[in-house]
């Protein structure tokens, strides 16, 4: 890097703290030889084609290119050649430095360089936004994050091997200016403060330096700092006026927001809250109680506002009632422990490009997000002078405290492991209004991570997401049985078919194979409770809140419903509390069986179950296609793919752990009514052969059918196969999807 007057070439960011891989997938290592060696810079992926980096980094002083070099993308450790990296060549053709570039002031130090062969786009590997060509705003006072592999420190002398990144508010030109004089800054640049001795250095040249507006957007590209050295501060920035001292926002900044007026018998409150799905907000318990033990009567959420005052056209408005209110069963609203809330709609919002969920932490993220800068927003007091909440939507930004810092500030009766609280630097807090709002930070994405719930000058707390929903869910397995192992199963069925029961009992994949961990990722375990017990089954995802599966499932004796149960996602063996696996319980409410339900013939045998709170997907839990509606296809001869955790004989007297599946053809309705007969076998049902005494069996009801029609595509919902046994040789029978896909689509969201 160059070296002018008080800029300094610079290898890292210091102060700063490791990311988690994956964290910043538009994050690039550039490698460039130059005459004299090779040099680190950083740089961001603009499209699969072309890089962004500094014009410094692929220039030597005399304005000639380097003769190429090499980009790398998706490392988290550089030094190693992970799995998810791809390191590609560019040569000094493919090398675009901007016309004005002046070496000695690094004017215009700006390039993009073209790559040798296209990137392909992964879960690491994606493209950073750039602000619209319209988009005439300076950032000043946003939070800005750096990264890179430079150095850690000014005294370090070797880079980091890791991905790095630190954050800092944004200056204003004026502020920058200031410092730098108009002789160094100008138009063209923009400055991010040295808080905390935290900045880039040496190695992160080129790098980006993002903002959270709508998702991470790229507003620099890394230049210089002061030749005295990267931790050098400047503190004499002006805070802003906020959420208490924060700024406004812009429109559609933060879709996830809702401004929630409550009805308490004294008057209408506000509160802050987020979209979780179509149906569910999140917020603070005390928001939603008028004492101890009762709830308010209801409300009204404000959905895409930018101006909770006016009509705008990106509001939606929607009430809610007090039987909606899911208050968690042990907050205490004396030292507000457990304070958090779900609130269920009256009708479903409609998703816009101003109104959108939120994203949630993996039940499996244990950490404690200290150090991240954590974002505020809601529509609370301004000032602590102002008596009223603010119209337009605001925001703050400040670091999330270590769990030290915030006993230290609050005490352990008031801070506890549930918490987590945010710095008040500068006097940027949540106030009156606010409660019940989002805390997030960015982690690949914009993530909530608390609910606000009380603060004063110290700062503020809010409930750890992770804390409320990370229910350990433990299962007795010697109570579970195959729901086909019931009485109730039996019952409802014609006496010459009871008399097989004692004859033979099956719970399972026959004679299949074991599965490849995450090879179906859309597989569930559904334990459903009944009074005589709890009874498995298979289902599979539909979307982050349903999942699909048999009527039979969830039918007890006399037709009643389940009590509820636990659906297990991400599972390879179901006996074992992996890592991979999402364990949510779901309740009576939240079953939507089909109305035509025959328990005596099976018709209409498919079902819908609401979770009680969202799944969270992964590598490991995805949700599963389904036709299309226009799709008129039988899929007679198609293979089809059974899967469940079932029996794996007819001799078999348990269920397997493990995750299994078999392969058969399909059969045409016509081939299975020959086996079955029209009394059974109609049109709103598909077959599969049972070739090789491989079939589907106790335990694998409401389990999916699936073929490969451009990929896994669910053709039917596991319903009967022959009393005779699962090895017998009869097809087994199940609720073709494409017959119900007008009740499914009308009942999910």
């Amino acid at each position: 890097m160059k070296i002018y007057r008080q800029r300094r070439p610079f290898q890292r960011i210091t102060n700063g703290q490791e990311a988690t891989p994956g964290q910043f997938p538009y994050q690039i290592v550039l490698l460039s030889d130059f005459p004299t060696g090779t040099a680190l810079c950083g740089g961001s992926v603009l499209t699969r084609n072309f890089i962004l980096t500094a014009a410094h980094c692929v220039v030597s002083g005399t304005n000639t290119v380097v003769s190429g070099g090499i980009a790398i993308m998706g490392a988290h450790n550089r030094t190693i050649e992970e799995a998810s990296q791809q390191r590609i060549r560019y040569t000094a053709s493919g090398i675009r430095y901007h016309p004005l570039y002046v070496s000695s002031t690094l004017r215009y130090d700006i390039a993009v360089v073209l790559l040798d062969s296209s990137i392909t786009f992964t879960d690491r590997i994606q493209p950073v936004r750039l602000p619209a060509r319209s988009d005439t705003r300076q950032f000043g006072g946003f939070v800005g994050t750096l990264s890179g592999f430079g150095r850690t420190t000014d005294a370090s002398q070797s880079i980091s091997t890791v991905v790095r990144f630190t954050s800092n508010p944004v200056m204003t030109n004026a502020n920058c200016i200031t410092r730098w004089g108009s002789s160094n800054i100008q138009n063209q640049n923009v400055c991010l403060s040295g808080t905390g001795g935290r900045s880039s250095c040496n190695g992160d040249s080129g790098g980006p330096l993002t903002v959270e507006s709508g998702g991470p957007m790229q507003i620099g590209v890394v230049s210089f700092v002061s030749i005295r050295g990267c931790e050098v501060a400047y503190r004499n920035e002006t805070s802003t006026d906020r959420i208490v001292n924060g700024q406004e926002a812009l429109p559609g900044q933060f879709p996830f927001q809702v401004a929630l007026l409550l009805n308490f018998p004294k008057g209408t409150a506000l509160c802050g809250g987020s979209v979780l799905t179509r149906n569910f907000i999140l917020t603070a318990a005390h928001c939603v109680s008028a004492t101890s033990t009762t709830l308010v009567s209801g409300g009204i959420a404000i959905m895409g506002a930018h101006n909770r005052t006016a009509m705008e056209l990106s509001q939606q408005r929607i009430r809610f009632s007090s039987t909606g209110i899911r208050r968690h069963p042990e907050y205490n609203d004396t030292r507000l422990r457990n304070d958090v809330a779900l609130i269920l709609l009256n009708s479903p919002m409609t998703f816009t490009s101003r109104v959108q969920p939120i994203s949630l932490p993996a039940r499996t993220d244990t950490r404690q997000f200290e150090g991240f800068t954590g974002t505020v927003s809601g529509f609370g007091r301004s000032s602590d002078a102002s008596p009223y909440p603010s119209s337009i939507l605001r925001f703050t930004s400040n670091p999330i405290m270590t769990k030290a810092e915030c006993i230290v500030s609050w005490g352990f009766t008031l801070a506890q492991s549930q918490n987590v609280c945010l710095k008040s630097t500068g006097g940027r807090s949540s106030c009156n209004g606010d409660s019940g709002g989002p805390l997030t930070v960015n982690s690949g994405g914009v993530l909530q991570i608390g609910t606000v719930s009380f603060g004063s000058a110290y700062g503020f707390v809010c409930l750890a997401v992770a804390a409320a929903r990370a229910e350990q869910i433990d299962i007795d397995w010697s109570k579970v049985r195959p729901v086909e192992k019931f009485d109730h199963y039996w019952t409802r069925l014609p006496p010459e078919i009871q008399a097989y029961r004692n004859e033979t009992s099956t719970d399972r994949i026959t004679n299949g194979q074991e599965a490849l961990p995450g090879q179906f990722p859309f597989q569930v375990a559904l334990l459903s409770d009944f009074p005589e017990g709890t009874a498995l089954c298979g289902a599979s995802v539909l979307t982050r809140n349903f999942l699909l599966t048999a009527s039979h499932c969830i039918s007890g004796t006399g037709n009643v419903l389940s009590s509820g149960g636990i659906a297990i996602m991400g599972a390879h063996n179901r006996n074992i509390v992996e890592l991979s696996q999402q364990r949510i319980r779901f309740s009576t409410s939240g079953i939507r069986r089909h109305p035509g339900y025959d328990a005596t013939s099976l018709r209409n045998d498919v079902a819908l179950v609401l979770l009680n709170s969202r799944i969270t997907f992964t590598s490991r839990v995805q949700p599963i296609r389904l036709p299309a509606r226009t799709d008129t296809r039988q899929f007679g001869g198609f293979t089809g793919t059974v899967s469940g955790f079932g029996r794996t004989t007819d001799f078999s007297q348990a269920t397997s752990a493990t995750l299994r599946f078999t392969s058969n053809p399909v059969l045409t309705n016509a081939e299975c009514i020959v086996s079955w007969g029209f009394t059974l076998a109609q049109s709103q049902n598909v077959c599969l052969k049972a070739s090789g005494g491989r079939s589907a069996c106790n335990g694998d009801s409401g389990g999916p059918l699936t073929v490969d029609s451009n990929g896994v595509l669910q053709i039917g919902v596991v319903s009967f196969v022959s009393s005779s046994g699962c090895a017998a040789g009869w097809p087994s029978v199940y609720a073709r999807v494409t017959y119900f896909l007008p009740w499914i689509n009308a009942n999910i969201w």
